[in-house]
């Protein structure tokens, strides 16, 4: 695979993992049981043959009846068939891209676990793949690699036999449309280990670095205590730092691997992740310790809370030059509540706080809650006054109310126009300055608690809920713009051929560091329509 088939593979994958769990499933049990079964995390033995060098390594640990059985649970009786022969076409497109027809070529002579790896080819400029499958022999004793062989033959199809060391390696050169193609496949041990690859010299690598520890993933420490922290879930995934850097656009912030676990409840994929930073941030971290107070300020606000974001030391996180991957990544996020046209006084009023702010996104525009602080205030009064705005005064329920605004002419159709333009208004309780884009957002924050949110505010404080240092959570239409906007999604799009988008319900983000090392956790969850 050149580079723009890789990028097309990869995404796909991406997506497809995503999906395989959850696309569109309609609930019928209210008492627990949706869960998709996984267990510890283990790293399989085909990891001995993986170079540690790998750009993509994916640990599948499922089964067809296992997934089989969680999609007829989760969904109505007349519609699990039709969903589960629309995951078995999807599966089926993914396999196609390695010259596999998973039906034919696998049927039911693997078990449940398959692996997948990606490795960049220096010498060539090409990515290269193996896929690792475990045979089940069957009562007619079949060897796998025979009848994969045999069916792959025909008049235009050649076959050659190598021999590396103690393996055997077949290889079937066949003509694909655009150019020659191959697939080298051979039985690495005796526990019915067989690895299925892009040519014979991919093979003969993972055999190579089997037999060096410190070259396979088998014995990568950081592989290890990734695994340790990780601990449950039905797939995990190693990838190169290329992968998010480029894919999510996170431009570079990311050094080293990213491991990721992915798990399945009811409608939801959460995931749980590792990563390390390219840039160490040189100021001081301040400890999580807002966290409960974020949540009783959110719990106060009023209306339809359509997007929200709390954010730790936002002064850091927003600053546009700062290398911090967190201040990277909350960046993209920080567009998806606000646009040009209203995000000037929001980025000042992040800019000016040290300690904790939160972003809300109602139907009327946007609220920002933060500490009292004077000081901000008057740096913030002062850029403001810089831009020509002038601050006023009115009384609203016997409440100060602060206006930020300025007036200007503009010329449109050949005709003079007055503009009166709002930055936003500003109210003081005892603890935080609040601030709007407008008085009916105001009046928005200050109307009843829609209930949906009530219960997810009542989520939040459980004991099982765990906060990480930076926290976001989109609704639909925001989540949908924002993963369209992501390189991996397209391609995945373009492969597919299907706006994957229409499943979703919402997305929901936790970045959280570790230590001034530059060590990274994050989680998360996407949320799918449970009746489409």
């Amino acid at each position: 695979m050149k580079g723009r088939y890789f990028w097309f593979f990869l995404g796909t994958v991406i997506i497809f993992i995503l999906l395989i769990s959850l696309i569109n499933w309609k609930l019928v049990k209210k008492d627990g049981g949706q869960d998709l079964g996984y267990e510890e995390i283990v790293i399989p033995d085909n990891s001995k043959y993986i170079p540690k060098d790998a750009e993509l390594t994916i640990h599948w640990a499922l089964s067809q009846d296992s997934l089989t059985e969680y999609i007829k649970r989760n969904s109505r009786k007349r519609k699990w068939k039709d969903k589960q022969s629309a995951i078995i076409e999807l599966r089926d497109r993914v396999f196609l891209v390695f010259g596999i027809d998973y039906k034919k070529d696998f049927g039911d002579s693997i078990n449940k676990q398959i692996s997948l790896t990606l490795l960049h080819n220096q010498e060539t400029n090409k990515t290269d793949w193996m896929i690792f499958i475990k045979e089940i022999k069957n009562d007619d004793e079949s060897d796998f690699i025979e009848t994969f062989v045999a069916n792959k033959s025909n008049e235009t199809n050649k076959t050659e036999i190598e021999k590396y060391k103690e393996s055997i390696i077949h290889i079937i050169k066949y003509d694909s449309t655009n150019n020659k193609s191959q697939i080298a496949l051979s039985r690495l041990n005796k526990n019915n280990l067989i690895v299925l690859a892009s040519n014979s010299e991919v093979i003969k690598k993972g055999i190579d670095a089997s037999e060096q520890e410190i070259s396979n993933q088998m014995n990568d420490v950081n592989i290890i205590e990734a695994k340790e922290k990780l601990k449950k879930a039905f797939c995990l995934i190693i990838s190169s730092p290329n992968i998010l850097n480029n894919g999510l656009t996170t431009k570079k912030a990311i050094n080293e691997k990213i491991f990721i676990s992915l798990k399945a409840k009811r409608n939801k994929i959460l995931w749980d992740g590792l990563f390390k930073a390219k840039d160490v941030y040189e100021g001081p971290y301040l400890p999580i310790v807002y966290n409960k107070e974020a949540s009783e300020m959110l719990s106060k606000i009023g209306g339809n809370i359509q997007d929200y974001a709390i954010i730790n030391q936002p002064s850091r996180v927003i600053r546009i030059n700062n290398n911090d991957p967190i201040s990277r990544i909350k960046n993209i996020f920080f567009t998806s509540l606000f646009n040009e046209r209203n995000e000037y006084l929001p980025r000042l009023i992040i800019e000016e706080e040290n300690k904790f702010a939160i972003l809300i996104k109602e139907p009327s525009g946007w609220i920002i809650g933060v500490k009292k602080d004077t000081e901000a205030l008057k740096k913030i009064n002062q850029k403001l006054n810089e831009q020509g705005y002038k601050e006023s005064t009115i009384l609203e329920d016997s409440q100060e109310l602060r206006i930020w605004a300025k007036d200007y002419i503009i010329n449109e159709n050949n005709e003079k126009k007055l503009i009166h333009e709002i930055a936003g208004l500003l109210k003081k309780d005892k603890e935080y300055n609040w601030w709007a884009e407008n008085i009916e957002a105001m009046n928005e924050k200050e109307s009843e608690i829609s209930q949906t949110f009530e219960k997810y505010i009542v989520s939040r404080n459980t004991k099982d809920f765990n906060p990480l240092s930076q926290n976001l959570q989109l609704s639909q239409p925001s989540s949908k713009k924002i993963i369209k906007e992501w390189s991996l999604y397209q391609l995945a799009q373009s492969l597919i051929g299907k706006d994957l988008t229409e499943y979703i319900q919402d997305l929901e983000v936790n970045i959280n560091d570790i230590d001034d090392l530059g060590n990274y956790t994050f989680k998360g969850n996407l949320t799918f329509k449970e009746d489409l």
